[in-house]
């Protein structure tokens, strides 16, 4: 049998003169739904039967594996489309766990998504969110062999893979990497090395939260904070909002992180101060698995009524430049 509704069938008519040799002659069907769909006789040795019997099961087989295979697809695609609708403006560990139902199949499947240059770049993005969530040690040997395949790869793929590492017990490179962001970061604020100390707090901070150094990850955000504000007071006027807005933006991060270290008081003032932001709404505090502990706080009922009855992120921005 080959699926549930295919079979091959084959009979043995006997030997035969074949020109100067004896060969045998094999009567071979194949069924789908009791229909034929191939039949034959031939003239072949006993060996070369085999192999044509093996030929048919091979092909016929392989169809249950594509079937299979794009039941996968499927399945993957209809949890990305559900977090894209309900969940699209926050990320957290956890989100795509209804993906570890799918089998082991499923992780080797995202990271070939992953590396992959020709896809849609949200999708992509999205299996690497998804990794988190699935994948096991296993994935280890493929991941190392990426990095050394792949002498052009892109930053943010590097940034993942990185992380999925360290998730997976394997923090060489992340703490390789921390530890010379910590170097640049710590550089003297001047107008040479302002830009790639920014951008090296973002990333530090990135990666220390995602490979679970909460705590440190706290004080990186609390650095970039002090110097937005700073170079906010030594700027032209008509600079300060967006950096002010980067402030307030900050504070949803921090927010997650304390809200994971479990000091709930200042994770509910972080959270609060982070909606005067233009790029943060409360829909995100509402659906974000990282802001969990928060929601299940008692004052998380007075503290969302205060919220809900806010002024809008852009009159905020104007009070604290009158104040100024």
């Amino acid at each position: 049998m080959c699926g549930d509704d295919r079979s091959l069938q084959a009979r043995d008519l006997g030997f035969h003169w074949d020109g100067d040799r004896l060969a045998r002659k094999t009567e071979v069907a194949c069924l789908m739904d009791g229909d034929l769909v191939y039949y034959g006789i031939t003239p072949q040795s006993n060996r070369e039967v085999v192999l044509t019997l093996l030929v048919l099961f091979l092909f016929f087989c392989s169809s249950s594996f594509s079937t299979l295979d794009d039941e996968l697809d499927a399945a993957i695609e209809a949890e990305f489309e559900r977090v894209e609708r309900e969940e699209k403006q926050v990320r957290y560990r956890g989100q795509y766990r209804a993906l570890k139902k799918l089998g082991p199949e499923v992780a080797p499947k995202l990271l070939d998504l992953v590396l992959r240059e020709n896809p849609v770049q949200e999708r992509r993005r999205q299996a690497a969110n998804a990794l988190v969530d699935v994948a096991t040690v296993d994935l280890v040997g493929d991941i190392e062999a990426a990095f050394k395949n792949d002498l052009l790869m892109e930053t943010w793929v590097e940034v993942e893979l990185t992380l999925l590492l360290s998730r997976l017990g394997e923090r060489k490179r992340v703490d390789r990497w921390i530890n010379s962001l910590q170097r640049k970061s710590a550089q003297t604020p001047n107008t040479a090395t302002l830009p790639s100390i920014l951008s090296s707090l973002i990333l530090l901070s990135d990666l220390q939260y995602r490979s679970g150094l909460h705590l440190e990850a706290v004080g990186t955000h609390l650095q970039r904070i002090e110097l937005l504000k700073d170079i906010a007071s030594k700027v032209r006027p008509e600079l300060r909002p967006n950096l002010l807005d980067e402030v307030f933006s900050i504070h949803y991060n921090l927010a997650c992180c304390y809200a994971l270290l479990g000091n709930l008081e200042a994770g509910l003032g972080a959270l609060e101060t982070s909606l005067n932001s233009t790029t943060i709404d409360l829909d995100m505090a509402r659906v974000d698995g990282d802001l969990k502990a928060l929601r299940a706080a008692r004052e998380w009922p007075d503290w969302l009524k205060r919220a809900e009855s806010r002024d809008a992120p852009e009159e905020a921005l104007e009070k604290v430049e009158g104040e100024k």
